[in-house]
């Protein structure tokens, strides 16, 4: 079972909800078990940025204006635990599991954190830069947490708090994206550099400039295949429902070789504000969010898409 954030975009009240997802690992795209459920997250106006894996199923999220990190178990039940006011953490944007069994989160203060499954809370650092708000953190091979600053860079943590930053060589290239990748290196996509990069753990990069121009990449995870796998919010002019916009699964091998796969029905629906998410399901497919369709999707490692409207309500965006 997975789960991802739909976001209800309300003028008076962003409820976000829970989606779970039951695969059988045999799934086929038209198999009539699957089912798409939707839990509301206890906290009203929470504002749900991030969810990541945890242990024993669980699946953790944070809430930004509410101060809060919390999870949901494989049967939907949630725990949250309010961030306390002495622990010098606040805004919690981002989060992903650390090789010590915590889970780790960045801030919009600009401190990074780290919470146990019962709870307990710790400032672990305060980076010499600025943390990015919206990025991911995941953890790398060396047991470093990896995540994005503000300025499109690339920091790394330690679980005893030291910190390291490493450039970009493209500037402004805008860091959307960031994932462990098979070949024990750190993938990251480059939404306004419009590439795929790559790190070493010892700060070495290379990148690899997308076919099209302004593809826009905006998430990437590493697929069931040993390949990368991400998303592209293609729009040649950046307009709104511009007719030659289109959402684009893209797929990456670790020596840089690029596949990408149109996603028909969002033709002249894609732009730049509508940035999706993938993940490896269990039943050995990626499984990725349309924004601009509030559906799932699904691809197989072949390329063969399937999609799913959400049960959500009217106006609500699977993110």
């Amino acid at each position: 079972m997975s789960f991802v954030i739909a976001r209800q975009h309300d003028v008076k009240a962003r409820t976000l909800l829970a989606a779970s997802f039951f695969l059988a690992t045999s799934c086929a795209a038209a198999d009539p078990s699957l089912k798409i459920e939707a839990f509301a997250v206890p906290t009203p106006m929470g504002d749900v940025y991030s969810i990541a894996a945890g242990d024993n199923g669980d699946m953790w999220f944070v809430e930004t204006t509410g101060d809060k990190v919390g999870k949901i178990s494989p049967s939907g039940v949630f725990t949250e635990f309010p961030i306390p006011a002495d622990s010098g953490l606040s805004d919690p944007i981002a989060i992903g599991k650390g090789a010590d069994g915590r889970m780790w989160f960045t801030t919009l203060d600009t401190t990074i954190g780290a919470v146990t499954a019962n709870g307990a809370f710790q400032k672990v650092g305060l980076s010499s830069f600025v943390v990015s708000y919206i990025e991911p953190i995941t953890s790398g091979s060396d047991n470093r947490l990896y995540f994005v600053d503000a300025h499109g860079n690339i920091g790394a943590i330690t679980t005893a708090g030291v910190t390291s930053d490493y450039s970009i060589p493209t500037s402004n290239a805008e860091v959307s994206a960031i994932a462990s990748g098979p070949d024990a290196n750190i993938w990251f996509a480059e939404f306004s550099g419009n590439s795929i990069g790559r790190m070493t753990v010892s700060g070495s990069f290379a990148e690899f400039p997308l076919p099209i121009a302004q593809s826009q990449p905006s998430a990437i995870t590493t697929g069931p295949d040993g390949n990368l796998w991400f998303i592209e919010n293609r729009c040649p002019a950046c307009e709104i429902d511009a007719p030659d916009s289109i959402q684009v699964i893209g797929r990456i091998t670790p020596s840089g070789t690029i596949t990408e796969f149109e996603v028909p029905s969002t033709k002249g629906k894609a732009f730049f504000d509508t940035r999706g998410g993938i993940v490896t399901g269990p039943d050995g497919a990626l499984w990725f969010t349309e924004p601009v369709n509030n559906r799932i999707g699904r691809i197989s490692t072949s390329g063969t898409i399937s999609e799913f409207d959400m049960p959500a309500p009217d106006g609500a965006v699977p993110r």
